[in-house]
Protein backbone atom coordinates (compact mmCIF):
# COMPACT_ATOMS: atom_id res chain seq x y z
CA UNK A 1 0.00 0.00 0.00
CA UNK A 2 1.08 3.16 -0.85
CA UNK A 3 1.46 6.23 1.89
CA UNK A 4 -1.12 9.18 0.42
CA UNK A 5 0.15 12.33 1.33
CA UNK A 6 -2.61 15.43 1.75
CA UNK A 7 -1.17 18.27 1.21
CA UNK A 8 -3.94 21.66 2.40
CA UNK A 9 -3.19 24.79 -0.22
CA UNK A 10 -2.98 27.44 1.64
CA UNK A 11 -4.32 31.20 0.87
CA UNK A 12 -0.66 31.66 -1.15
CA UNK A 13 0.38 28.54 -2.66
CA UNK A 14 3.44 27.16 -1.63
CA UNK A 15 5.33 27.11 -5.09
CA UNK A 16 8.71 24.78 -3.51
CA UNK A 17 6.58 22.66 -2.57
CA UNK A 18 4.33 22.27 -5.49
CA UNK A 19 7.45 21.68 -7.60
CA UNK A 20 8.41 18.96 -5.65
CA UNK A 21 4.77 17.33 -6.16
CA UNK A 22 5.34 18.33 -10.03
CA UNK A 23 8.36 16.72 -10.44
CA UNK A 24 7.14 13.18 -8.76
CA UNK A 25 3.97 13.79 -11.14
CA UNK A 26 6.37 13.84 -14.65
CA UNK A 27 8.23 10.76 -12.85
CA UNK A 28 4.74 8.61 -12.91
CA UNK A 29 3.43 9.96 -9.39
CA UNK A 30 -0.15 10.27 -9.15
CA UNK A 31 -1.66 13.54 -8.16
CA UNK A 32 -5.51 14.08 -6.45
CA UNK A 33 -5.83 17.87 -8.54
CA UNK A 34 -8.20 20.41 -7.95
CA UNK A 35 -10.14 21.35 -10.47
CA UNK A 36 -12.68 23.98 -10.90
CA UNK A 37 -15.43 20.86 -12.18
CA UNK A 38 -14.39 17.65 -10.04
CA UNK A 39 -11.07 16.77 -8.50
CA UNK A 40 -9.13 14.46 -10.84
CA UNK A 41 -6.11 11.75 -10.75
CA UNK A 42 -3.63 13.75 -12.59
CA UNK A 43 -0.59 11.88 -14.04
CA UNK A 44 1.89 12.54 -16.67
CA UNK A 45 0.18 11.58 -20.27
CA UNK A 46 3.81 10.76 -22.09
CA UNK A 47 4.15 7.69 -19.95
CA UNK A 48 2.35 4.40 -21.26
CA UNK A 49 2.60 2.71 -18.00
CA UNK A 50 1.28 5.71 -15.90
CA UNK A 51 -2.34 5.65 -18.56
CA UNK A 52 -2.64 2.10 -17.42
CA UNK A 53 -1.83 2.98 -13.77
CA UNK A 54 -4.67 5.18 -13.49
CA UNK A 55 -7.14 2.94 -15.23
CA UNK A 56 -6.51 0.54 -12.92
CA UNK A 57 -6.91 2.85 -10.07
CA UNK A 58 -10.12 3.64 -10.77
CA UNK A 59 -11.21 0.22 -12.11
CA UNK A 60 -12.29 2.03 -15.58
CA UNK A 61 -12.79 0.24 -18.17
CA UNK A 62 -9.90 0.58 -21.07
CA UNK A 63 -12.26 2.00 -24.19
CA UNK A 64 -13.31 5.19 -21.86
CA UNK A 65 -11.11 7.57 -23.05
CA UNK A 66 -9.40 10.37 -21.04
CA UNK A 67 -9.25 14.29 -21.09
CA UNK A 68 -5.83 15.71 -21.62
CA UNK A 69 -4.92 18.52 -19.46
CA UNK A 70 -2.57 21.39 -20.43
CA UNK A 71 -1.25 24.91 -18.94
CA UNK A 72 -2.12 27.11 -22.01
CA UNK A 73 -2.35 26.73 -25.48
CA UNK A 74 1.24 27.02 -26.20
CA UNK A 75 1.40 23.10 -25.40
CA UNK A 76 -1.08 22.38 -27.53
CA UNK A 77 1.00 20.62 -30.24
CA UNK A 78 2.08 18.49 -28.05
CA UNK A 79 -1.40 16.60 -28.31
CA UNK A 80 -2.75 17.38 -31.25
CA UNK A 81 -2.10 16.81 -35.18
CA UNK A 82 -4.32 18.96 -36.49
CA UNK A 83 -5.74 22.42 -35.01
CA UNK A 84 -9.04 22.95 -36.12
CA UNK A 85 -9.95 26.54 -37.15
CA UNK A 86 -12.53 26.81 -34.47
CA UNK A 87 -10.01 26.30 -31.98
CA UNK A 88 -8.79 29.53 -31.20
CA UNK A 89 -12.46 31.55 -31.05
CA UNK A 90 -13.48 29.13 -28.56
CA UNK A 91 -10.22 29.07 -26.28
CA UNK A 92 -10.13 33.09 -26.19
CA UNK A 93 -14.37 32.52 -24.88
CA UNK A 94 -13.91 29.71 -22.59
CA UNK A 95 -9.90 29.11 -21.81
CA UNK A 96 -8.81 28.43 -18.95
CA UNK A 97 -12.37 26.85 -17.87
CA UNK A 98 -14.57 23.89 -18.29
CA UNK A 99 -14.72 23.37 -21.91
CA UNK A 100 -13.11 20.40 -22.82
CA UNK A 101 -12.30 20.24 -27.14
CA UNK A 102 -11.94 16.74 -29.01
CA UNK A 103 -9.22 17.21 -31.55
CA UNK A 104 -6.80 14.90 -33.93
CA UNK A 105 -4.45 12.84 -31.83
CA UNK A 106 -0.91 13.45 -32.22
CA UNK A 107 1.35 10.32 -32.32
CA UNK A 108 2.89 11.63 -29.15
CA UNK A 109 0.08 11.01 -27.19
CA UNK A 110 -0.41 6.61 -25.97
CA UNK A 111 -3.13 5.26 -27.48
CA UNK A 112 -4.47 4.24 -23.98
CA UNK A 113 -5.45 7.52 -23.62
CA UNK A 114 -7.64 8.18 -26.42
CA UNK A 115 -8.85 3.97 -25.96
CA UNK A 116 -7.67 3.78 -29.59
CA UNK A 117 -9.61 6.48 -30.83
CA UNK A 118 -7.66 8.75 -33.29
CA UNK A 119 -8.69 11.75 -31.25
CA UNK A 120 -7.47 13.35 -28.10
CA UNK A 121 -9.56 15.43 -25.57
CA UNK A 122 -7.69 18.60 -23.98
CA UNK A 123 -8.66 20.77 -21.45
CA UNK A 124 -7.22 24.32 -19.83
CA UNK A 125 -8.45 24.06 -16.00
CA UNK A 126 -9.09 27.22 -14.47
CA UNK A 127 -8.43 26.81 -11.06
CA UNK A 128 -5.01 27.95 -9.38
CA UNK A 129 -3.71 25.15 -8.34
CA UNK A 130 -4.34 23.23 -10.82
CA UNK A 131 -2.66 25.39 -13.59
CA UNK A 132 0.37 25.95 -10.75
CA UNK A 133 0.73 22.09 -11.14
CA UNK A 134 0.23 22.39 -14.83
CA UNK A 135 2.88 24.65 -15.56
CA UNK A 136 5.65 23.77 -12.75
CA UNK A 137 5.10 19.96 -14.22
CA UNK A 138 5.49 21.23 -17.97
CA UNK A 139 3.99 17.91 -19.26
CA UNK A 140 0.54 16.77 -20.44
CA UNK A 141 -1.17 15.52 -17.96
CA UNK A 142 -4.14 13.24 -18.18
CA UNK A 143 -6.90 13.17 -14.94
CA UNK A 144 -10.01 11.83 -14.98
CA UNK A 145 -12.06 12.17 -12.08
CA UNK A 146 -10.69 11.04 -8.94
CA UNK A 147 -13.02 8.49 -7.93
CA UNK A 148 -13.71 4.68 -7.89
CA UNK A 149 -14.83 4.24 -11.91
CA UNK A 150 -19.04 4.43 -11.83
CA UNK A 151 -19.24 6.71 -8.22
CA UNK A 152 -20.21 10.00 -7.65
CA UNK A 153 -17.01 12.14 -8.90
CA UNK A 154 -14.69 14.21 -5.87
CA UNK A 155 -15.91 17.88 -5.26
CA UNK A 156 -14.14 17.68 -2.04
CA UNK A 157 -10.34 16.39 -0.70
CA UNK A 158 -11.88 14.58 1.69
CA UNK A 159 -13.28 12.48 -1.11
CA UNK A 160 -10.78 11.95 -2.76
CA UNK A 161 -9.15 10.41 0.33
CA UNK A 162 -12.29 8.25 0.28
CA UNK A 163 -11.80 6.43 -2.52
CA UNK A 164 -7.61 6.67 -3.28
CA UNK A 165 -6.09 6.48 0.12
CA UNK A 166 -4.03 4.18 -0.16
CA UNK A 167 -3.58 4.38 -3.74
CA UNK A 168 -1.88 7.47 -4.82
CA UNK A 169 1.08 9.59 -3.95
CA UNK A 170 -0.70 12.96 -3.43
CA UNK A 171 -3.78 14.48 -2.67
CA UNK A 172 -4.08 18.64 -2.93
CA UNK A 173 -5.83 19.93 -0.76
CA UNK A 174 -7.24 22.85 -2.49
CA UNK A 175 -11.37 23.13 -0.86
CA UNK A 176 -14.51 22.39 -2.31
CA UNK A 177 -14.72 22.76 -6.37
CA UNK A 178 -16.39 25.89 -7.81
CA UNK A 179 -18.77 24.04 -10.32
CA UNK A 180 -19.17 20.58 -8.85
CA UNK A 181 -20.04 18.75 -12.12
CA UNK A 182 -17.40 17.98 -14.93
CA UNK A 183 -16.65 20.07 -18.15
CA UNK A 184 -18.42 20.35 -21.05
CA UNK A 185 -16.63 18.27 -24.22
CA UNK A 186 -17.26 19.34 -27.41
CA UNK A 187 -16.33 17.33 -30.62
CA UNK A 188 -14.27 19.83 -33.20
CA UNK A 189 -13.67 16.92 -35.10
CA UNK A 190 -17.22 16.80 -35.83
CA UNK A 191 -19.28 19.15 -38.65
CA UNK A 192 -21.19 21.06 -36.82
CA UNK A 193 -18.75 20.89 -33.77
CA UNK A 194 -20.80 18.74 -31.57
CA UNK A 195 -21.50 18.25 -27.55
CA UNK A 196 -20.55 14.75 -26.16
CA UNK A 197 -20.91 15.29 -22.84
CA UNK A 198 -22.90 18.34 -21.50
CA UNK A 199 -21.66 20.62 -18.46
CA UNK A 200 -22.09 24.35 -17.47
CA UNK A 201 -20.69 25.59 -20.81
CA UNK A 202 -24.29 24.85 -23.19
CA UNK A 203 -24.66 25.08 -26.62
CA UNK A 204 -26.64 28.33 -25.83
CA UNK A 205 -24.04 29.51 -23.80
CA UNK A 206 -21.51 28.77 -26.76
CA UNK A 207 -23.38 30.16 -29.80
CA UNK A 208 -24.14 34.06 -27.41
CA UNK A 209 -20.44 34.24 -26.81
CA UNK A 210 -18.89 32.97 -29.93
CA UNK A 211 -21.97 32.89 -32.47
CA UNK A 212 -20.71 29.52 -33.18
CA UNK A 213 -23.50 27.23 -33.45
CA UNK A 214 -22.85 23.64 -32.01
CA UNK A 215 -25.19 20.63 -32.06
CA UNK A 216 -26.17 19.27 -28.72
CA UNK A 217 -26.90 15.75 -30.00
CA UNK A 218 -29.46 14.12 -27.83
CA UNK A 219 -29.41 11.24 -29.69
CA UNK A 220 -25.95 10.45 -28.68
CA UNK A 221 -26.65 11.74 -25.20
CA UNK A 222 -29.98 9.80 -25.39
CA UNK A 223 -27.65 6.88 -26.35
CA UNK A 224 -25.45 7.13 -23.53
CA UNK A 225 -28.23 7.23 -21.37
CA UNK A 226 -29.30 3.77 -22.81
CA UNK A 227 -33.03 5.64 -23.30
CA UNK A 228 -33.32 5.77 -27.30
CA UNK A 229 -29.91 5.47 -29.38
CA UNK A 230 -29.48 7.16 -32.59
CA UNK A 231 -31.53 6.30 -35.75
CA UNK A 232 -29.48 3.61 -37.66
CA UNK A 233 -27.14 4.71 -40.12
CA UNK A 234 -27.03 8.08 -38.43
CA UNK A 235 -23.68 10.38 -38.68
CA UNK A 236 -23.93 9.98 -34.62
CA UNK A 237 -24.20 6.34 -34.85
CA UNK A 238 -21.31 5.74 -37.28
CA UNK A 239 -19.19 7.73 -35.58
CA UNK A 240 -19.55 6.31 -32.22
CA UNK A 241 -18.97 2.51 -33.92
CA UNK A 242 -15.33 0.24 -34.48
CA UNK A 243 -15.21 -2.21 -37.59
CA UNK A 244 -17.21 -4.66 -36.02
CA UNK A 245 -20.29 -2.16 -34.93
CA UNK A 246 -19.45 -1.79 -31.31
CA UNK A 247 -19.94 1.33 -29.83
CA UNK A 248 -16.97 2.99 -28.82
CA UNK A 249 -17.03 6.47 -26.50
CA UNK A 250 -15.50 9.35 -27.71
CA UNK A 251 -15.68 11.18 -24.68
CA UNK A 252 -15.39 10.24 -20.92
CA UNK A 253 -19.26 9.98 -19.44
CA UNK A 254 -20.79 7.96 -21.93
CA UNK A 255 -20.86 4.76 -22.88
CA UNK A 256 -20.64 3.39 -18.90
CA UNK A 257 -22.81 3.79 -15.98
CA UNK A 258 -21.68 6.64 -14.22
CA UNK A 259 -21.94 9.59 -11.22
CA UNK A 260 -23.83 6.64 -9.07
CA UNK A 261 -24.16 5.74 -5.19
CA UNK A 262 -24.55 2.86 -3.84
CA UNK A 263 -28.51 3.94 -3.06
CA UNK A 264 -31.01 3.42 -5.54
CA UNK A 265 -31.66 7.72 -7.03
CA UNK A 266 -35.16 8.49 -8.06
CA UNK A 267 -36.02 11.82 -9.68
CA UNK A 268 -39.07 13.84 -8.34
CA UNK A 269 -40.06 14.84 -11.17
CA UNK A 270 -42.01 18.84 -11.76
CA UNK A 271 -41.42 22.03 -12.40
CA UNK A 272 -41.58 23.60 -8.98
CA UNK A 273 -41.95 22.08 -5.71
CA UNK A 274 -45.58 21.87 -5.42
CA UNK A 275 -45.23 19.36 -8.64
CA UNK A 276 -42.38 17.87 -6.89
CA UNK A 277 -43.62 17.53 -3.78
CA UNK A 278 -47.14 16.17 -5.34
CA UNK A 279 -45.05 13.51 -7.65
CA UNK A 280 -43.07 11.91 -4.40
CA UNK A 281 -46.37 11.48 -2.83
CA UNK A 282 -47.75 9.89 -5.53
CA UNK A 283 -44.52 7.22 -5.44
CA UNK A 284 -45.29 6.55 -2.05
CA UNK A 285 -45.34 3.26 -1.65
CA UNK A 286 -42.29 2.54 -3.19
CA UNK A 287 -40.66 4.52 -0.81
CA UNK A 288 -42.33 2.85 2.59
CA UNK A 289 -40.30 1.04 5.02
CA UNK A 290 -36.95 2.14 3.28
CA UNK A 291 -34.51 4.37 4.49
CA UNK A 292 -34.84 7.13 2.30
CA UNK A 293 -32.66 9.95 2.02
CA UNK A 294 -33.50 13.67 0.51
CA UNK A 295 -31.72 16.12 -1.76
CA UNK A 296 -33.21 19.42 -2.85
CA UNK A 297 -33.97 22.79 -1.13
CA UNK A 298 -35.61 23.25 1.79
CA UNK A 299 -38.46 24.50 0.22
CA UNK A 300 -39.34 21.54 -1.52
CA UNK A 301 -38.39 19.62 1.49
CA UNK A 302 -40.48 21.58 4.05
CA UNK A 303 -43.29 21.15 1.26
CA UNK A 304 -43.10 18.01 1.43
CA UNK A 305 -42.80 17.07 5.06
CA UNK A 306 -46.11 19.04 5.20
CA UNK A 307 -47.53 17.15 3.27
CA UNK A 308 -47.01 13.84 4.33
CA UNK A 309 -47.49 15.10 7.55
CA UNK A 310 -51.10 15.44 6.93
CA UNK A 311 -51.37 11.74 5.30
CA UNK A 312 -51.21 8.84 7.85
CA UNK A 313 -48.91 6.63 4.97
CA UNK A 314 -46.39 9.13 4.67
CA UNK A 315 -45.57 9.33 8.11
CA UNK A 316 -42.99 6.67 8.19
CA UNK A 317 -41.67 7.98 5.32
CA UNK A 318 -40.76 11.46 6.53
CA UNK A 319 -39.84 9.80 9.94
CA UNK A 320 -36.94 7.79 8.48
CA UNK A 321 -35.93 10.23 6.04
CA UNK A 322 -32.10 11.71 5.92
CA UNK A 323 -31.93 15.17 4.27
CA UNK A 324 -29.10 17.09 2.79
CA UNK A 325 -30.61 20.27 1.73
CA UNK A 326 -29.34 23.58 0.53
CA UNK A 327 -31.16 26.69 1.87
CA UNK A 328 -34.20 28.57 -0.48
CA UNK A 329 -36.08 27.38 -3.22
CA UNK A 330 -34.45 25.23 -6.24
CA UNK A 331 -31.88 26.60 -7.44
CA UNK A 332 -30.07 24.57 -10.54
CA UNK A 333 -26.69 26.47 -9.84
CA UNK A 334 -26.55 25.28 -6.12
CA UNK A 335 -27.99 21.86 -6.72
CA UNK A 336 -25.25 20.94 -9.59
CA UNK A 337 -22.36 22.18 -7.29
CA UNK A 338 -23.89 19.84 -4.32
CA UNK A 339 -24.89 17.04 -6.33
CA UNK A 340 -22.09 14.86 -5.78
CA UNK A 341 -21.62 15.35 -2.34
CA UNK A 342 -25.19 15.09 -1.42
CA UNK A 343 -24.74 11.80 -2.80
CA UNK A 344 -21.55 10.74 -1.12
CA UNK A 345 -23.45 12.21 2.30
CA UNK A 346 -26.18 10.06 1.83
CA UNK A 347 -24.15 7.31 0.91
CA UNK A 348 -22.52 7.21 4.51
CA UNK A 349 -25.83 7.92 5.93
CA UNK A 350 -26.44 4.25 4.56
CA UNK A 351 -30.01 5.58 2.93
CA UNK A 352 -31.73 2.96 0.49
CA UNK A 353 -33.12 5.12 -1.89
CA UNK A 354 -32.15 8.91 -2.64
CA UNK A 355 -34.69 11.25 -3.57
CA UNK A 356 -33.46 14.03 -5.96
CA UNK A 357 -34.95 16.99 -7.49
CA UNK A 358 -35.87 17.65 -11.19
CA UNK A 359 -34.95 20.63 -13.28
CA UNK A 360 -35.32 22.02 -16.81
CA UNK A 361 -32.90 21.05 -19.19
CA UNK A 362 -31.63 25.02 -19.21
CA UNK A 363 -28.75 26.66 -17.86
CA UNK A 364 -26.92 24.62 -15.10
CA UNK A 365 -29.73 22.16 -15.46
CA UNK A 366 -28.63 20.29 -18.62
CA UNK A 367 -25.33 18.84 -16.52
CA UNK A 368 -26.97 18.30 -13.57
CA UNK A 369 -30.26 16.55 -14.76
CA UNK A 370 -27.30 14.63 -17.15
CA UNK A 371 -25.30 13.60 -13.91
CA UNK A 372 -29.21 12.72 -12.24
CA UNK A 373 -30.51 10.82 -14.63
CA UNK A 374 -26.70 8.95 -15.49
CA UNK A 375 -26.89 7.91 -11.80
CA UNK A 376 -30.63 6.69 -11.59
CA UNK A 377 -29.98 4.48 -14.14
CA UNK A 378 -29.79 0.62 -13.38
CA UNK A 379 -27.98 -2.11 -15.61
Amino acid sequence: MIETRLITIGETIDEEELAQVAAALVKGALVGMPTETVYGLAGNAFLPEVVTRIFTVKGRPQDNPLIVHLYDKSQIEQVVSEIPALFPILYEAFCPGPLTMVMPKSPLIPDQVSAGLDTAAVRFPAQRTARALLRLANVPVVAPSGNLSGGPSPTKAEHMLDDMRGKIEYILDDGPCDLGVESTVLDLTSDPPRILRPGVITADLIRQRTGISVADDQSILAKAARVVPASPGSEAERSLQDSEGTWIPRSPGQKYRHYSPRAKVFIARGNDEEQRSDYIIAAIAQLLEKKSGFFGSEATFNLLAKKLTAEQDGLPVLNNMVTYLYPGSGDDKIATHELFSAFRALDKAGVEIIIAEEFPHINYGVAYMNRLERAAERE
